[in-house]
């Protein structure tokens, strides 16, 4: 047993280091979680905190340099490594839920103050269970500085022991062996040596100790002090010595000031080990106040008789004032909780044992002491048909790694029910394992029984008056059978929904804004509006809106009665068609279009846009009415004015003046003169286009031409132009159409059909350069920051023989006005497949990578787009993995679902999908998470700007950090200066596209420039 003593005695110095390093990580976690409780203590009073300092709570690298050094202390246990394992699981935990709580306190301030209460209480919680969790290393590390102690003990009893037998040895020699004096002498001086270096060993050992060490004798007068006990008591060893405990050592209860029995008597009298009672705080020499902890243990002789005590302490003023920020920070906590009827629990799924906050007690009603503080237990709780369903939320939350919330009831033994709403969430270990889940539990039954007493007092309201009542935000919150008829809606689905679903669309912002000014100024308000019923019809409405107020003048409710007017608007209506309507086709008359034409014009001005009038005469009608009647000629027109109408939009007029001459208005089409020009002469093709084709009379086949003029407002005729005016300069238009020959389009002013004019042709000459092979494809590459290739784009060029080089913002928005882009899509995928093909055969490929390909939106609408485009590729035998399609935001964003489905169809046979231009469109994070998208190209107009426009900046920062977030790739297009690049590397941009790189080369070209960065590479191509 003797032989061991040194091993034990290190174990227990190796103890006493490790249990420093543990109560270093305490003050460091109680320092931070002080920081975090002082902004919400500033939040509380209403002060708003910069982003800075939200950050700057949170440097835990000090703390993580003191959990390394704690572990690196506790590597001679493997017990305790293992609890030190458990610990730093919860830690790194509870410091992401403060990241969490930090993300989220600046949304809190936006209002959504239960959100970060949930925040708050997740935090807490798992502080607390790191708390626990560092506690649970004190106990090996304890056993370990006990059995060092004892160990020391026992080594110094066996060195006093040996004393005395030299001493015996030494008398016994002098009696019998005097010859020996000299050698025996010797010998007592070296054990004497040997006693002063014991001494000096203890002295040093004493010194060095991080804690106050006081030894007395068995009558409790000290015999030693190290120098940190001399500090801490304003004591000196020498003054000290001889001198009763109780006058050096002065201890008190630091809450009520009385006096704490000295340790030494608690010894003497217990003979073990005892711990100072908490709240004990040291008065030293000169009066100040230190809160200090630790031990006092026993001294024992070979006999076992106690000849002394030893005392250990330390000064924990700082952890004592952390930890009563903490009990308060706690205090506060419950308090919260009970005021929000909300609790919290803690699960260790490894031992099942289960702990509730004080709240879930008094939820549940339960006295703690007869809870069995389990999972089981707590489903005993659960009201019989929803035991079944909250266990299943709680394992389906466990087995899938996410959060859970399910709304239960509680039964009592009397009868009586709670509803409450449960929220957990589960931990894991490094292998998935769980380890702890936590959670809340939230009494919400009040809120329910309000819901059900508002369910049911609906049932009361019995009027052939529709009723509908509303809260103060107008969620809707009873409505009678009557509403619920007029609406075509149940009174299920109109409650808890707010009045805006029956909205027409009839009534603008506008009016609802001074609605509602009425309401809050006179508590009434009165009038009529249209609404929508649940099967899309429109109906009118007589509404009076009342706003019921509390005895304090707040409004609790609105209330709304209303009646169905519909029929009587009809009337009205019929009227109405009669005085503004053309009796035989049903469009407006005369006198309605200029009313729409006066109230256009005056927008057009003061918006800055331009519309168009369209003036059509039928070609040779006379001819027709005269040979086939005027009941055929009225079919005709009737026809014709459905066709009209079918060619334009909805927020278009077609009227009919009279006889057969129709206008068609079209406004707001753009602040261009020219663009305008261009659209509205698109929809007169059109409109020819579609009279043109052939009539069915009543068995007659009749053929039609029109005649149409345009006139642009304003802008041709001068800003003092009226509407006369303008309907007079249409019909002169429209007589220049006749004049030129019949079944054409004239434009008021010359200048204006000269543009039109070289529109037309340069149609005319795309359309033959499909057929003469006039269009070619241009490869822009696209590379990495060291000039590696990683792709390329396809660019569509149009070499005319006789306009020359035609750059595509000339010819693509024509393509797409006409239906040309469907061509010259289907013609760019069968040429790029077939470069593809071309590489792979020349072993190029494997450099350039994938080829991009823009497609336009009309293209990508096609229903068998996605079977096209697959239907080329394998024409062409190349592998789909190969190519690449750049998509803009608005293709999506116009069907999202079918764009999905299609995208899916192709992604599963390996093209991937770049989204083109991003930044410039909708940028939805909600649709770039479901799109199955490889890359992000920031569109070039943020690139060009921005080393000079800090805007442009922020987006490609922000653009970066979201495509990061979704790991999706980034391609910076536009690319043209050094320190365009140089700023989008210090972004962590790592692909770019432009001009500083190379310009759009043709394919020989572009192989020379393959090449060359191959050759760069080392790995030149063949």
């Amino acid at each position: 047993m003797i032989t061991d003593l040194p091993a034990r005695i290190k174990r227990g110095e190796q103890g006493q280091v490790a249990l420093r390093m543990l109560d270093a990580v305490r003050p460091q976690m109680l320092a931070l979680k002080v920081a975090q409780e002082g902004w919400l203590s500033r939040r509380e009073q209403g002060e708003a905190l910069a982003d800075a300092e939200l950050r700057g709570w949170r440097d835990d690298g000090a703390l993580r340099q003191r959990v390394d050094e704690y572990r690196e202390a506790g590597l001679y246990n493997a017990r305790l490594i293992r609890s030190i394992d458990v610990f730093e699981q919860t830690l790194s935990a509870w410091m992401e839920a403060e990241s969490d709580l930090r993300r989220h306190f600046n949304e809190s301030a936006d209002g959504q103050n239960g959100h970060l209460a949930q925040h708050v209480l997740r935090a807490d919680s798992l502080f607390l269970a790191a708390l626990y969790r560092l506690a649970d290393g004190e106990a090996p590390i304890h056993r370990d500085i006990e059995d060092g102690r004892r160990a020391s003990h026992l080594l110094q009893l066996s060195g006093l022991g040996l004393l005395v037998y030299l001493f015996l040895l030494v008398a016994y020699l002098l009696y019998s062996r005097m010859r020996e004096l000299n050698r025996s002498r010797q010998i007592l001086d070296q054990a004497h040596r040997r006693l002063v270096t014991s001494e000096q060993d203890l002295r040093i050992t004493l010194d060095s100790i991080g804690d106050a060490v006081i030894a007395t004798d068995a009558e409790g007068r000290v015999t030693r002090m190290n120098p940190v006990a001399e500090q801490l008591t304003g004591w000196q060893e020498a003054d000290a010595r001889g001198r009763s405990l109780e006058e050096v050592f002065r201890i008190v209860n630091s809450e009520t000031g009385a006096v704490v029995e000295s340790p030494v008597s608690k010894v003497l009298r217990e003979g073990s080990v005892v711990g100072l009672a908490n709240h004990t705080a040291l008065i030293d020499r000169q009066g100040r106040q230190r809160q200090i902890s630790d031990s006092g243990a026993p001294i024992r002789d070979d006999s076992g008789r106690i000849r002394g005590v030893v005392l250990v302490f330390r000064d924990v003023t700082e952890e004592y004032r952390l930890e009563q920020a903490l009990h308060d920070s706690e205090r506060r906590l419950r308090e919260a909780q009970r005021i929000a009827r909300l609790g919290h629990w803690t699960l260790d799924i490894g031992s099942g044992a289960l702990r509730w906050s004080d709240e879930i007690f008094r939820i549940f009603e339960i006295d703690p002491a007869q809870f069995g503080a389990s999972y089981e237990a707590f489903l005993e709780r659960v009201h019989p048909e929803d035991r079944e369903r909250v266990d299943q939320a709680y394992q389906d939350s466990v087995r899938e790694h996410r959060p859970y919330q399910v709304t239960h009831r509680l039964l009592f033994e009397d009868g009586r029910i709670k509803h409450v709403i449960e929220r957990g969430e589960t931990f894991y270990d490094e292998q998935g394992r769980p380890l702890y889940s936590i959670g809340t539990v939230q009494d919400v039954s009040e809120q329910m029984e309000a819901a059900e007493e508002l369910r049911l007092a609906a049932t009361t309201f019995e009027s052939h008056t529709g009723i509908l009542i509303t809260d103060a935000e107008g969620t809707i919150q009873r409505v009678n059978p009557a509403m619920a008829a007029m609406t075509g809606y149940s009174a299920e689905e109109l409650v808890g929904n707010n009045p805006r679903i029956l909205q027409s669309g009839r009534q603008d912002r506008r009016f609802y804004r001074q609605m509602w000014e009425m309401i809050r100024d006179t508590g009434r308000w009165q009038g009529e509006l249209w609404n929508r019923r649940k099967d899309g019809e429109l109906y009118a409405e007589w509404l009076t809106i009342t706003a019921v107020k509390d005895s304090a003048g707040r409004v609790t409710h609105y209330i709304g009665t209303s009646q169905d007017i519909t029929e009587r608007k009809r009337a009205e209506a019929r009227i109405q068609h009669l005085a503004y309507y053309d009796d035989l086709t049903g469009l407006p008359n005369r006198r309605l279009f200029l009313d729409r034409l006066e109230h256009e014009l005056a927008v057009a001005r003061r918006r800055g846009l331009h519309g168009a009038v369209l003036f059509l005469d039928l070609d040779r009608f006379k001819t027709l009415n005269d040979a086939l009647g005027h009941p055929i000629g009225d079919l005709l027109l009737r026809e014709v004015s459905r066709r009209l109408i079918d060619q334009v939009r909805a927020e278009d007029t077609v009227a009919r003046l009279g006889g057969d001459e129709f206008v068609i208005l079209l406004p707001e089409l753009s602040s261009e003169l020219d663009q305008a020009g261009f659209e509205a002469q698109a929809v007169a093709e059109k409109i020819a286009e579609r009279l043109a084709d052939p009539y069915d009379l009543e068995g007659h086949i009749y053929y039609l031409t029109a005649s149409l003029g345009i006139v642009l407002f304003p802008g041709d005729v001068g800003e003092k132009e009226s509407v006369d005016d303008i309907l007079k300069h249409a019909d002169s238009a429209m007589y220049q159409a006749k004049d030129a020959g019949r079944n054409t389009v004239r434009f008021f002013l010359p200048s204006m059909q000269a543009a039109a004019d070289a529109r037309l042709a340069l149609e005319k000459d795309l359309r033959q350069a499909l057929e003469n092979e006039e269009l070619v494809l241009h490869y822009q590459p696209q590379l990495d920051a060291e000039g590696r290739l990683l792709g390329a784009e396809a660019l569509l060029r149009w070499n005319s023989p006789a306009r020359g080089m035609v750059p595509p913002d000339a010819f693509i928005p024509i393509a797409e006005e006409t239906g040309l882009i469907l061509d010259l899509g289907d013609w760019v995928l069968r040429a790029a497949a077939a470069q593809i093909r071309e590489w792979e055969q020349n072993g190029m490929l494997a450099q350039v990578g994938a080829l991009a390909v823009n497609v336009s939106p009309r293209q990508f609408h096609q229903a068998d787009f996605s079977q096209r485009v697959l239907d080329i590729l394998a024409g062409a035998g190349v592998t789909p993995r190969a190519m690449k399609l750049e998509i803009t935001e608005g293709v999506v964003m116009d069907s999202v679902g079918e764009a999905i489905e299609k995208m899916q169809v192709l992604k599963a046979a390996g093209i991937g999908f770049s989204l083109d231009d991003f930044g410039t469109g909708y940028s939805s994070l909600s649709y770039l998470q479901r799109l199955p998208i490889d890359t992000i190209k920031i569109d070039r107009s943020f690139i060009r700007d921005i080393a000079d426009n800090p805007g442009d900046a922020a987006i490609v920062e922000t653009i970066l950090a979201m495509a990061a977030h979704l790991e999706l790739e980034v391609v910076a297009e536009g690319v043209e200066t050094q320190q365009a690049l140089e700023l989008l590397q210090a972004r962590g941009c790592r692909a770019y596209q432009g001009y500083y790189f190379s310009h759009p080369l043709e394919a020989e070209a572009f192989a020379r420039f393959v090449r060359e960065v191959a050759g760069k590479a080392g790995n030149a191509v063949d």
